[in-house]
């Protein structure tokens, strides 16, 4: 945590400006605010405006809040403590879908309370907002913490099961489902979580086919919970490692993501072996294919 902000009551800044000062803060003007206060030390800026916000930055953040700004000012205690709301439940989410070179692969991840407290400190989090180099790290350490299942779908097997169901959706909803009963079987829990991708009863008719007796929710944005987050870690490390070893079998560096970067490659892959092996590197059924052809 490197921001946080909260509402104070007035009769909090005087006691909030003397209690700093005591603790070595250096103070500055700041528009709109009665102060801003500063830590090199303890890593951390406060920022106390007319409108009562109170704004914490820094690498000490959560530390401030933990051990001055909830219990002397705020009086309340969640930051560092969420493990204690937290529900445990099975997340899961996928990476692949949008690139057209690549596998697609999907990933369920069980998080309890003390998975949640450990993989909070190894700063788990969206893997869209995590660099290629820290995915493989982060993921090792979900897999050492949590029950986990994945299922990756190479393009030649991708685009075997993209002609039988004729839908990218479909396709989803059935490998998360499978993805799903896989880890059930080992940790048979009922809250399951989903970042939505499509209609909700596609995956729903796939789970009741299988006999899950799950409380599935589906909602956009859901990396910002821990279990999505883990598992969405582990389906990018998994797709990372997968297209890098498809990139030196065919001695192509394929890029990433489904854009115009694609087709002079595409182009390239195809010269020097066939529009038939392009079956093993891509996802066909994309528009990519009609430029590259």
């Amino acid at each position: 945590m490197n921001s946080y902000t909260c509402q104070i009551n007035k009769d909090d800044i005087f006691k909030i400006r003397v209690d700093l000062e005591h603790k070595g803060f250096t103070f500055s003007d700041l528009p709109h605010a009665f102060f801003k206060a500063s830590n090199k030390n303890l890593k951390v800026n406060v920022s106390v405006y007319r409108s009562l916000k109170c704004l914490v930055q820094g690498k000490g953040t959560e530390e401030f809040i933990q051990f001055y700004l909830e219990p002397e000012i705020l009086k309340t205690f969640s930051v560092g403590y969420e493990h204690l709301n937290f529900e445990e439940k099975i997340g899961m989410d996928e990476s692949g879908k949008g690139d057209y070179f690549g596998p697609l692969v999907v990933a369920s991840v069980f998080v309890g309370k003390e998975q949640f407290s450990i993989l909070k400190k190894i700063g788990v989090m969206d893997s869209k907002k995590i660099t290629d180099q820290k995915i493989y790290p982060l993921a090792s350490k979900i897999k050492e913490s949590c029950f986990f299942e994945h299922i990756v779908l190479m393009p030649l097997k991708y685009n075997e099961l993209y002609d039988k169901f004729n839908n990218l959706n479909a396709l989803m909803s059935w490998a998360h489902a499978t993805c799903l009963k896989n880890l059930y079987k080992r940790k048979p829990v009922e809250n399951v979580l989903l970042d939505k991708f499509g209609p909700a009863w596609r995956v729903e008719e796939h789970i009741k086919r299988m006999g899950l007796d799950v409380e599935l929710t589906q909602k956009t944005k859901a990396e910002s919970d821990m279990a999505v987050a883990a598992a969405s870690i582990i389906a990018r490390s998994l797709f990372l490692e997968r297209i890098n070893e498809l990139s030196k079998q065919f001695d192509i560096k394929l890029p990433k993501g489904g854009g115009n970067q694609t087709i002079p490659v595409g182009k390239n892959f195809i010269e020097r072996y066939s529009m038939e092996e392009l079956k093993k590197v891509a996802k066909i059924h994309f528009k990519n294919t009609e430029k590259i052809r």
